[in-house]
């Protein structure tokens, strides 16, 4: 028999409907939102958690980690922010960024729990960057059909996205995104004691967003004219 290469048929990907999700948000950050994409390492360390004051702990630790500073997972996104914000506040006055991640909570059942959020982050030395936050992601949910309810924030109702004992939460710059009545995303003011153990000066606003809820429900387009 004479020898020939195997043959394979070419087909198209089709992405998920979470897949197609994040390509829509990616576009509208980019493009309407004026911010750039950043991938930040989904490991963390105690030490910067006591630095920023994050209130929770987690057992998830890698046991032959490269770094004490890297080895724990990020319980939340926002440890992770605003390290990424520590270090452009030392040359850029104000800037935008978005992050499409993974945060790592513990579960009885399957060891570990992970999520996929959408993290934003407005920094400006000078001007309030939180009303604008609230827009961007109005506008962007509005794209993706969905129908959010902002509301204050009730201490008898902890939003799960940021622990509510977390000292860098903003006492009056502080929304809670409700969709079908459950919480899903955030949007705060961090509070300027967390931002001066940073060295940070001015305001940042970070918005989250679990993008979890869409696994397994499919955005259907929406054209206007």
């Amino acid at each position: 028999v004479s020898p020939k290469s195997p043959l394979d048929g070419i087909r198209s990907v089709k992405l998920t409907d979470l897949q197609k999700v994040q390509r829509r948000v990616r576009d509208f950050m980019i493009i309407q939102g004026k911010t750039s994409e950043v991938m930040s390492y989904p490991l963390i360390g105690s030490s910067f958690l006591k630095r920023v004051s994050w209130p929770t702990t987690t057992s998830l630790k890698l046991i032959n980690s490269l770094s004490q500073d890297h080895d724990l997972m990020r319980p939340s996104l926002i440890p992770s922010l605003l390290e990424i914000c520590e270090i452009n506040s030392k040359n850029f006055e104000r800037f935008r960024f978005y992050e499409l991640g993974r945060a790592y909570t513990e579960d009885s059942k399957t060891f570990s729990k992970e999520a996929l959020h959408l993290g934003a982050v407005f920094v400006d030395k000078d001007k309030n960057p939180y009303v604008d936050m609230i827009n961007v992601i109005t506008n962007l949910l509005a794209g993706l059909n969905v129908s959010p309810e902002f509301s204050e924030r009730n201490v008898k109702f902890e939003n799960p996205l940021v622990p509510a004992a977390w000292i860098g939460n903003h006492p009056f710059e502080f929304q809670n995104i409700r969709v079908m009545g459950k919480f899903l995303g955030v949007v705060l003011s961090v509070h300027p004691l967390v931002l001066r153990n940073l060295k940070i000066k001015g305001h940042v606003t970070i918005a989250l967003f679990d993008l979890s809820m869409f696994e397994n429900v499919s955005v259907k387009d929406k054209t206007k004219y």
